[in-house]
């Protein structure tokens, strides 16, 4: 069963504020999967899939939360935490680099016809929407087929 969740507004960014965000968030799972687990008298694993950005706060924040759910998780519920950094922002710090580091452009005065900056901007305008389902289907697969059903 998938269960999609948002992210909640924070006043701060910091690891433990964006742990305990995500642990409130994930907490009515575990309970709905402990019930579940009680009434079929069998195990439920719960796959947690998180998207980040790649900055380290984030890293930061799936530790804690990892150490804090591996201690209060019920029995009957195995819990597995999978963070992936989000493919769009790992391409951004390429191109970013790419562009930055090489050409050193002054940021109030980009060159407009740098050809580095003219293909980055047609992959992020054109091709990246259009292999987004592709990858979310691929990345679902590769979830079920690896993480879900094996042993």
């Amino acid at each position: 069963m998938d269960w999609f969740c948002d992210l909640q507004a924070l006043k701060s960014k910091d690891a433990p504020s964006i742990a305990a965000a995500l642990v409130k968030a994930l907490m009515p799972v575990i309970l709905e999967a402990q019930s579940a687990a009680q009434s079929c008298k069998q195990p439920c694993r719960i796959t947690h899939v998180v998207t980040g950005d790649g900055i380290p706060t984030n890293q930061a924040a799936c530790r804690r939360r990892w150490k804090h759910l591996h201690r209060i998780t019920p029995v009957e519920v195995q819990y597995s935490l999978v963070v992936f950094v989000c493919a769009s922002h790992m391409a951004n710090l390429v191109v970013q680099v790419a562009i930055c580091k090489k050409h050193k452009p002054k940021a109030d005065d980009p060159d407009v016809g740098d050809a580095l900056c003219i293909a980055a901007s047609r992959y992020f305008k054109h091709l990246v929407p259009f292999y987004a389902e592709e990858f979310r289907s691929n990345l679902r697969k590769q979830v079920v087929d690896k993480l879900l059903f094996h042993k």
